[in-house]
């Protein structure tokens, strides 16, 4: 008999025909889908937020301790994403993780074999990124909502403690630095004053007109200006490329203040003195040999005076900074206990599950509905049927 084409009509009866077992059936699996969701533990979810501003992520000393006026350091600041970015790797990274596990002894309350396996657990319940404004965000999650706070909390106080200890050091490496460079200057500025009080002794000039004693003055401050540019450059040349735009601000400042001097020099017929360097005074063609070598030895004596007077304030001001342990991190939003859980979502499991329970009901009752109507229809598909069936009987007894 030539077998019959499937309408729609087919799929209708034989939903009708086999609803109650694709209800009762859908309806067991929620019940006991609801029931599991019911014994599983509940987690909550705590979360801190972090604004990171462009003060936080100044670290060159130098930039926040400039003390000239009219050319203020200028660069020294990382991009606030760089920073943000280095925040997440730190909240990432292991250390920070070791940090929480042993705090709260999360071995214990996990009970996970080794401290490898725990923290790989807790990664699992933690995760941290980047709001649509910029802030980081700190997810904790923890069966206890008072524990799950505290965690948020604790990840916040490692980072600004980090935070600290790493600005400190750098601090302290700045401060012995612009402190050699200190200890240098005193000596030179010494030297000189030591020269100019002989020259005097030896040649009676005490004191120049006050024209010449501004003259003197103003050149001096651009040359310890120009000495200044050049230990930030330095200093800053530890913490970055050299190809960084900071870097290269200031090496343009420091050609500009070059320039300054150089026109300065041509402008006041400055000429070259032995081993070509410059010795710095107007051109007093009258002026008897004597007074020329006081000015150039009183110049010297007020470059050294003003480039120490400058350091010393850059000392103190790095001793301020290394004793800092002030918190760096401006915190939004403290964690708080959350009163509703994260999870499980038991509305959410219930549905899915109901409806995959549902599908597979459906193509059950097909596949009984087509084993029935192949059994009455078609003797060959029968056959096959029944020989499937032995095939499986024999493998089940096989198997026993």
């Amino acid at each position: 008999m030539p077998e019959r084409e499937t309408t729609i009509l087919d799929y209708v009866y034989t939903i009708v025909k086999w609803w109650k077992f694709i209800f009762f059936f859908t309806f067991f699996v929620g019940v006991i889908t609801a029931g599991i969701t019911l014994i599983l533990p509940k987690w909550y979810r705590a979360t801190a937020t972090i604004l990171v501003s462009q003060e936080q992520s100044g670290l060159s000393i130098l930039t926040k301790l400039s003390t000239i006026p009219s050319m203020p350091f200028g660069g020294g600041v990382l991009d606030i994403n760089t920073q943000s970015n280095q925040y997440l790797a730190i909240l990432d990274s292991r250390v920070a993780q070791e940090f929480v596990a042993e705090q709260y002894g999360l071995q214990k309350q996990y009970k996970t074999p080794n401290l490898e396996e725990t923290i790989r657990m807790l990664r699992s319940h933690v995760n941290s990124g980047l709001t649509d404004q910029g802030c980081i965000y700190i997810n904790v999650e923890d069966t206890s909502p008072e524990q799950a706070s505290d965690m948020a909390n604790s990840y916040v106080d490692y980072l600004d403690s980090l935070n600290i200890r790493n600005q400190t050091e750098q601090a302290r490496n700045n401060r012995e630095f612009i402190q050699d460079r200190l200890y240098s200057t005193k000596e030179q500025l010494q030297a000189a004053e030591d020269t100019l009080e002989a020259f005097q002794n030896q040649s009676g000039i005490i004191s120049l007109p006050e024209q010449l004693e501004a003259v003197i003055t103003i050149y001096a401050g651009l040359i310890s200006q120009l000495d200044l540019k050049e230990i930030e450059y330095e200093t800053m040349s530890k913490n970055f490329a050299v190809d960084h735009p900071n870097l290269k601000q200031i090496k343009s400042q420091i050609e500009s203040i070059q320039n300054q001097i150089m026109s300065y020099e041509e402008s006041t017929g400055f000429f070259k003195g032995p081993g070509n360097k410059a010795n710095y005074f107007p051109p007093f063609a009258e002026s008897p040999r004597l007074e020329k070598e006081y000015i150039r030895l009183k110049r010297d004596v007020e470059i050294q005076n003003a480039l120490f007077t400058l350091l010393t304030e850059q000392v103190e001001q790095a001793k301020i900074q290394e004793a800092r342990d002030t918190p760096t991190l401006l915190v939004l939003d403290k964690a708080v206990p959350p009163v509703r859980r994260a999870k499980p979502k038991r509305t959410i499991k219930v549905l899915i599950m109901s409806g995959l329970a549902c599908i597979f009901a459906v193509v059950l009752a097909f596949t009984f509905e087509y084993i029935n109507r192949i059994q009455k229809t078609s003797p060959a598909e029968q056959e096959k049927l029944q020989a499937i069936r032995r095939l499986l009987s024999r493998k089940s007894k096989g198997n026993g």
